[in-house]
């Protein structure tokens, strides 16, 4: 049966798609240089290594969709180009040139989830619009360097960061559990970014800011901050 599910992924995805193993339906590593969308029939999906999805190109996850990010050995050589290179021997990670899409609702998340004592990481690089409806990342540190991500009744857990080095960051109706705090302190590109209620429970710090990113760019509103371990902001 998971081998079946495989094959009618087959040819939407790309040499991305390795097929399946014990347990896990669907595993995706190197680069996906189509469309894809997942759903429940295909969960678990394991992402093994690095996973760079190309410019121009969408993943979509469906509610009740699981992505499990494992590690395969130390990451090499990185490319950060936008050509879509990556090795599929390497650290837990999801490079996202194109965009990617989220569809959880309430009772049924999309997760995401790092599966190795290192946390896995998400990096947002290209210039895309993500919308991220009920995401659930558990164990993984998220980069931000361009494009604008809107993230809507989602759950951050045991997150070390997310890092907003450019672009927008918009968070509505969040939870940031366990985790270290949104920093926008890198100034590598215009950035900006919106908290409006949202809760921080547990977390290590809250908003942590570099610098003014000028009128009109930084609103942060209703939040609550529960058993802190530092700075609200």
């Amino acid at each position: 049966r998971a081998g079946s599910k495989a094959s009618s992924l087959s040819a939407k995805s790309s040499a991305a798609l390795l097929g399946a193993e014990p347990g896990y339906p669907a595993v995706l590593s190197g680069t996906l240089d189509r469309d894809l969308a997942l759903g429940p029939e295909h969960s678990p999906v394991l992402v093994r290594g690095r996973l760079v999805v190309a410019a121009g190109v969408t993943l979509k996850l469906r509610a009740g969709v699981c992505l499990r990010l494992r590690a395969t050995e130390a990451a090499g050589p990185t490319s950060r180009d936008g050509a879509g290179e990556a090795s599929p021997a390497a650290s837990a990670e999801l490079w996202v040139w194109g965009a990617l899409r989220a569809e959880g609702v309430t009772g049924n998340p999309v997760e995401l989830a790092g599966e190795d004592k290192p946390p896995a990481r998400v990096l947002l690089y290209g210039p895309s619009q993500h919308a991220l409806d009920g995401l659930r990342a558990r164990n993984v540190a998220l980069v931000q360097t361009a494009g604008a991500s809107l993230w809507t009744n989602c759950e951050l857990v045991n997150a070390p960061h997310y890092a907003l080095a450019g672009g927008a960051a918009l968070f509505s109706h969040c939870s940031f559990r366990d985790c270290g705090g949104v920093f926008a302190t890198y100034n590598a590109a215009p950035w900006s970014l919106l908290v409006r209620r949202c809760l921080f429970d547990g977390c290590r710090e809250g908003l942590v800011l570099g610098s003014d990113p000028g009128g009109g760019r930084l609103i942060v509103q209703q939040n609550n901050f529960t058993r802190p371990k530092g700075a609200y902001l």
